[in-house]
């Protein structure tokens, strides 16, 4: 699962320099950028599988409490960014994969890929749910 996630990470941190090069736009702080975007998708999955579970099980759950479920987005954010940050793991990350990015690029981008379509499809997936089990429908 880790392995998964650095592709992911690398995959998204070279598309960053990628895009600030062809926009000759700056790349002040492209991992914190990547933290944000994978942080960002993290929370969506958190959040809405909570809340499929939540209308599934006909039952309350800490999504119906805006506390919690800002302390639960905190939390997945915090650890993203100690995942890529804690002891400069991004160093290591980068510089194992860097090497064997020719090699594997399209692997990477297919798995990066997947991941974002998934995130988006368990999205549409969610919405459709809680259409069909809204009460008076």
């Amino acid at each position: 699962m880790i392995a998964i996630y650095d592709r992911i990470y690398y995959t998204i941190y070279r598309m960053v320099l990628k895009l600030a090069n062809i926009f000759s736009a700056t790349t002040d702080l492209p991992r914190t950028r990547v933290v944000i975007v994978l942080a960002l998708f993290s929370a969506i999955n958190f959040v809405t599988i909570l809340s499929v579970l939540s209308s599934v099980l006909q039952k309350k759950s800490i999504i119906d409490s805006k506390i919690y479920t800002i302390v639960g987005v905190a939390a997945i954010v915090t650890l993203n960014f100690l995942a890529v940050f804690y002891k400069q793991r991004y160093k290591k990350v980068e510089a194992g994969l860097s090497v064997s990015w020719d090699k594997e690029k399209n692997k990477s981008i297919l798995i990066t890929a997947a991941y974002l379509l998934a995130t988006i499809i368990f999205i549409w997936m969610a919405i459709l749910c809680f259409k069909h089990n809204v009460p008076g429908n």
